[in-house]
């Protein structure tokens, strides 16, 4: 039965580099064909316009910004860059956590946000990670919590689609 198994998936494999080997011909030849009739219709100043207008991307620092302002916030309209640069599914997710918010407390906590970093994924420039150090401080029991957040951004659209904190580590735990 394995040797029946091994025997299927080693034929399966010579029969999709076959396949592969021939797609690659057919697509150099059609790509070789393609350029040729782009080099002799455009223009090089053309080609560099139509590149920049088509490629328009999120400036990072807006987003560094965007996940910098989410933590530190008190109210949504504190949230820098939100209708600009996310979809309206996040706007909505935002503004309904923003709601459930308990700002009764709000004078007790101090919060304050450092050392913003993203990182973008070599292979596929619309995800993201950003890395940022929270802090928050209760001014009447004399407690801080510091922790460092890794969030992730997915990007669709030029608009962010998908904002999720992936992961949280404490750097300094409570302290009296």
């Amino acid at each position: 039965m394995k040797k029946l198994i091994a025997l299927l998936c080693i034929s399966l494999l010579l029969v999709a580099c076959q396949n592969d080997d021939k797609s690659e011909s057919d697509n150099k030849q059609e790509s070789v064909k393609h350029s040729n009739v782009e080099n002799e219709s455009k223009k090089p100043n053309e080609k560099v316009h139509e590149n920049k207008a088509t490629n328009k991307k999120i400036d990072k620092d807006k987003i560094k910004r965007f996940v910098e302002s989410v933590y530190a916030a008190n109210k949504v309209e504190e949230v820098d860059y939100l209708e600009e640069i996310a979809n309206k599914k996040i706007q909505q997710v935002m503004y309904r956590q923003f709601m459930s918010e308990d700002f009764s407390k709000q004078d007790r906590y101090m919060k304050s946000v450092s050392n913003v970093k993203l990182f973008v994924d070599d292979n596929n420039d619309r995800n993201m990670l950003v890395s940022l150090e929270f802090k928050t401080k209760d001014t009447k029991e004399k407690k801080m919590s510091w922790q460092e957040k890794v969030v992730k951004i997915d990007i669709q659209n030029n608009k962010i689609s998908n904002y999720e904190e992936i992961g949280s580590r404490p750097i300094y735990e409570t302290q009296h």
